[in-house]
């Protein structure tokens, strides 16, 4: 009996684990729509996200903090969740790898504010490892809607 009830746990959070990762490619071109319609996003700055161009700007940390908060990615208190976003890219890496990572990318300096601490935290993300996964993750993406137009 054990050995069914851990089975039918490692299933659910199999089964789990695939649905996170589809909805979040998926929720990541929802969610960016949503928030550049949300927060009227100009159209010189949506020319730049489409290309993967996140400027320091106000306009580009309040748009990251709709995307990534909205996503289930970031925190205000917390900051980034490292834990979910390590879990978006295991079939990459283990947490071993992935963690640390994410981690040094996570850090808070004195008098921050949320906005800050997140861009300066995606700008890190975006210059490591899970970043470029994360770009290629994006442009598959888009080649496949590309190619599905």
């Amino acid at each position: 009996m054990k050995f069914f009830a851990a089975v039918l746990v490692l299933c659910v959070a199999s089964a789990s684990a695939a649905v996170l990762k589809d909805k979040t490619e998926d929720e990541f071109f929802t969610a960016s729509a949503a928030c550049a319609k949300k927060l009227a996003v100009d159209d010189s700055h949506l020319a730049k996200f489409q290309e993967l161009d996140y400027p320091n700007d106000k306009t580009t940390q309040e748009f990251l903090h709709c995307l990534w908060t909205g996503m289930d990615l970031f925190n205000d208190e917390i900051g980034y969740n490292v834990e979910n976003i390590a879990f978006l890219y295991k079939d990459k890496a283990n947490s071993e790898v992935l963690i640390p990572i994410l981690s040094e990318c996570n850090k808070k300096e004195a008098n921050d504010s949320t906005l800050s601490w997140l861009y300066r935290g995606f700008q890190c993300i975006m210059s490591s490892k899970v970043g470029q996964w994360f770009k290629e993750d994006i442009a598959k993406k888009q080649a496949a809607l590309a190619a599905s137009s």
